[in-house]
């Protein structure tokens, strides 16, 4: 009888203890996929800046629609203030629903200005996409921009 009581206390701590690290893994995956509502700046509708040591780097994307970022879509990424700049690279991460990542190389325009281009994934959301994009060391830098689903007319 002792030997089941034991078992069954084992059995509720395990279970107890798999629904914690559930519960701590939803938690943790929530604050960090989502970027605080008060410092979104949606690149896509204005430039959007970051501060990496002592120069602030803003960065535009856009579309050959201008400001509406439709999947599947081409999208152009404008980077201006990085003075020191040798090369510039960034990687594009999904935030709401994962949607891979992929690395960009930037090509230099100016003294202060780079630019990308790379296709979007196509995403079918109804809220509409967010999308990370991340400044690779040694800059630093995180940019959010949005995007919506292209109507399939039948």
């Amino acid at each position: 009888m002792h030997k089941v009581v034991v078992l069954r206390l084992i059995l509720i701590a395990c279970i107890g203890s798999f629904m914690g690290f559930i519960v701590a893994q939803q938690w943790h995956q929530s604050s960090i996929s989502t970027p605080p509502a008060q410092t979104l700046c949606d690149a896509s509708q204005q430039w959007c800046g970051s501060v990496n040591g002592n120069q602030a780097i803003n960065m535009r994307v856009t579309s050959s629609l201008g400001n509406k970022v439709i999947t599947p879509a081409n999208i152009k990424l404008a980077v201006t203030g990085a003075t020191s700049a040798v090369d510039m690279q960034a990687r594009i991460t999904g935030v709401n629903m994962y949607m891979g990542q992929f690395d960009l190389d930037f090509e230099r325009q100016s003294d202060q200005s780079w630019q990308a281009n790379t296709p979007l994934p196509s995403c079918n959301t109804d809220a509409g996409m967010i999308w990370q994009v991340s400044l690779l060391p040694p800059y630093s830098g995180d940019f959010y921009f949005t995007s919506s689903a292209q109507d399939i007319e039948d």
